[in-house]
């Protein structure tokens, strides 16, 4: 809970205020006489309050159970069963930011302690709704497998497998059918990350004894673009004319390329000082760390 101050204080210094010059030169007085009211306007944090009540009761809060899809495979057919999920529950937090609300507008004092009920918390997907989508999970599986594919501009190509047995693990129920989960499908492309992640690498140069004896070039780091991973792969899952997806690489160069490791080097053999710039103080860090 706090106050406004800065608001208070814009209040008071417009009590009484007017634009006749007379009544400006009496002001002092008239507050002194009538003492007006000035509103405190007292505020709180609804959403952090009712995080903290929950963190200190935490025997009334439960997270309901997602209701989920188990898909098996039998006699090389699919058979998929909904699992229903379990309620939940909270705290009923609007009732009691209501009377605190009322109490701080008021400024009156709590004389008696505030009543918080339980309310339940229903899965967000009901197993009808979930037993309704069926038919949709039995035709995603059909779009696997799935192959991904990064094409290198430098090396060789290289592809992943996104099998039915994966795709069938990473399907969940929504109110209005089936979807891919994208968490579920993160955890799965983490791997296939960690091979083709590689940092960018600077360029250097070996310097002994005043003489160069050796050049470090340059490298492109390469990261997966998870999000954009994800995208491509649903939208080929969902669209059975889609053969393939993408696996999205961004490229991040190097801080130091050739041309500026070049450049700094001719000028420590001239005895020049380069300027303060962002370039060259980027260039010196990374020359004394050789």
């Amino acid at each position: 809970v706090f106050v406004d101050t800065h608001a208070v204080a814009e209040a008071a210094l417009r009590a009484g205020r007017t634009g006749n010059a007379f009544f400006q030169n009496v002001l002092p007085l008239t507050l002194f006489i009538e003492r007006p009211n000035v509103s405190l306007s007292p505020l709180f944090q609804a959403d952090d309050l009712s995080t903290r009540l929950l963190e200190t009761y935490p025997r009334f809060y439960d997270v309901p159970d997602p209701t989920a899809f188990d898909i098996t495979r039998e006699n090389d057919e699919w058979v998929v069963r909904v699992v229903p999920g379990e309620t939940g529950k909270t705290l009923d937090t609007a009732i009691f930011l209501e009377q605190l609300t009322t109490s701080i507008d008021t400024l009156s004092p709590i004389h008696s302690p505030f009543e918080i009920p339980v309310r339940t918390v229903s899965p967000s997907v009901t197993e009808n709704e979930a037993q309704g989508a069926v038919p949709e999970v039995l035709t995603l599986l059909k779009n696997a497998p799935l192959t991904i594919r990064f094409d290198r501009e430098q090396g060789p190509d290289q592809s992943w497998t996104l099998t039915d047995d994966d795709l069938a693990n990473v399907i969940v129920p929504t109110p209005s059918g089936a979807r891919v989960s994208e968490e579920a499908l993160a955890g799965w492309i983490a791997p296939i990350a960690d091979q083709v992640n590689v940092a960018p690498r600077n360029a250097r140069m070996e310097i002994d004894g005043g003489r160069v004896r050796g050049f470090v070039s340059p490298r492109d780091g390469l990261r997966v673009n998870i999000d954009a991973t994800i995208d491509s792969i649903v939208l080929a899952i969902t669209d059975p004319l889609i053969e393939e997806a993408e696996l999205v690489v961004d490229v991040d160069e190097p801080d130091v390329g050739s041309s500026m490791c070049s450049a700094w080097v001719s000028l420590i053999f001239r005895g020049a000082r380069p300027t303060a710039s962002k370039t060259s103080k980027t260039a010196r860090v990374f020359w004394m760390a050789s």
